[in-house]
């Protein structure tokens, strides 16, 4: 881990996505409250959410077939600043008053298709800037800040609406972006890989080309039986995850407690600290133990916490604890589940990016981010179907169990038992 802090060019990198990710995260949470306070409408807001995330998931594999032909470090600098544009206009437009909701879905599909183009980039671009002993202590500084980003970003994000305003917000990530492309630009990595559009092609035998690179890719990643296993096992992971940490228990807090938001965002919260804190501890574990153990211990772990929870809410116990004792309680469990979640996370990116070629390693992360971007619509939609409809008790029983499933079949997996480290 001390090394990755000696290295400029990553520490360059991780500043400027730390100052990006800091300023997002604020703007989103406003972002999502001013919504809600114009419309009064839920489903204003999950048709936001929803046009990002499906901006993300139709350009990401585009975004991947960039970030392997363009320099990469460009299109990390490209897209702050075009997004840095985007919250510029929305802002001027705002001061107008002349912000329109379907202006900010625009805003939404504008932000998610730069994001689509940045992060294949942003994740091909590390094995670009460190060495193979570098790479555990930076995919695990990567996770501690975007742990850090989104917990401060939730904390900040409230307190700043009320202090300075929605058009300050828009104003200061728009100059996040800023800091975070001339950060960026600083960086030192090798020469363009090859030009986007060759001189002389027409744009017809250009977009063929750019088809039959997407199709290389595919083909590649789906030869390659480990990492095309872990895709699916990703999704799954998150499509158990997600509806259980975003939409179930916010409503049983909400609708079933009556809690106070503070107790919910003290239960969420808890999460991002043990992410926090675990991804200080994942790159000393790795120095001991093979990858397939930090997989398969981070998957138990989650099991466990989940079905942890069912006989504390089943009506034998649940007389025993009112909102405060159980809101500690289940803070204890979420950071127990965002420390596994990390020991999860962390050796799965690692494989992903020892096992990719780099020339394909671009068109790999737009590929995994969009079936990530196609996971999490359904995800909110399952949740939401299930929480109304389904005790939490069965909910997390049914989690904790397709977990376990889940972690035997990432054990039995021949070729992870056969991966060299």
């Amino acid at each position: 881990m001390n090394s990755v802090f000696r290295n400029r060019n990553f520490m360059l990198l991780l500043s400027g996505k730390v100052v990006s990710m800091l300023g997002d995260q604020v703007y989103a949470f406003a972002l999502a409250w001013y919504i809600l306070s114009i419309t009064k409408s839920s489903f204003q807001m999950s048709l936001f959410l929803f046009a990002d995330a499906l901006a993300v998931a139709l350009v990401s594999p585009f975004g991947g077939v960039v970030a392997d032909r363009l320099s990469r470090k460009a299109i990390l600098v490209w897209m702050d600043i075009v997004r840095c544009l985007v919250v510029l206009v929305a802002a001027f437009l705002l001061y107008r008053h002349e912000l329109r909701i379907w202006m900010l879905y625009g805003s939404a599909i504008a932000l998610g298709s730069c994001g689509a183009v940045f992060n294949p980039a942003a994740g091909a671009i590390i094995p670009n800037v460190v060495s193979d002993d570098e790479l555990a202590g930076a995919t695990s500084m990567n996770q501690f800040s975007w742990s850090l980003c989104a917990f401060a970003g939730m904390l900040a994000g409230g307190f700043l609406f009320n202090l300075i305003g929605i058009f300050a917000i828009f104003a200061l990530n728009a100059a996040s972006f800023l800091v975070s492309a001339v950060l960026e630009s600083r960086v030192v990595i090798g020469p363009c890989l090859r030009p986007l559009v060759a001189a002389s092609a027409s744009i017809r035998l250009e977009i063929r080309r750019i088809l039959r690179e997407l199709a290389e890719g595919y083909r590649y990643v789906r030869g390659k039986a480990l990492i095309f296993k872990l895709i699916f096992i990703s999704a799954i992971y998150n499509l158990i995850l997600l509806p259980v940490g975003f939409v179930c228990i916010p409503y049983f807090f909400n609708v079933t407690l009556k809690a106070s938001p503070y107790q919910l965002a003290l239960s969420t919260g808890s999460v991002f600290v043990g992410m926090m804190l675990a991804s200080l501890l994942v790159p000393h574990f790795l120095e001991k133990y093979k990858l397939r153990s930090a997989l398969f211990w981070g998957l138990l772990v989650l099991c466990a916490s989940q079905l942890v929870i069912v006989p504390v809410l089943s009506p034998p116990l649940r007389s025993y604890f009112d909102n405060w004792r159980l809101t500690y309680f289940i803070s204890f469990v979420s950071f127990a589940m965002g420390a596994a979640m990390t020991f999860f996370n962390i050796p799965i990116t690692i494989i992903f990016q020892k096992s990719c070629a780099d020339e394909y390693r671009g068109r790999f992360w737009g590929f995994y981010s969009s079936i990530t971007s196609l996971v999490i619509p359904f995800a909110y939609i399952l949740g939401g179907s299930l929480a109304q409809r389904i005790p939490i008790v069965l909910i997390f029983g049914a989690a904790g169990v397709l977990m376990l499933l889940l972690d035997l079949w990432i054990i039995s997996l021949r070729e992870l038992r056969e991966l060299r480290e």
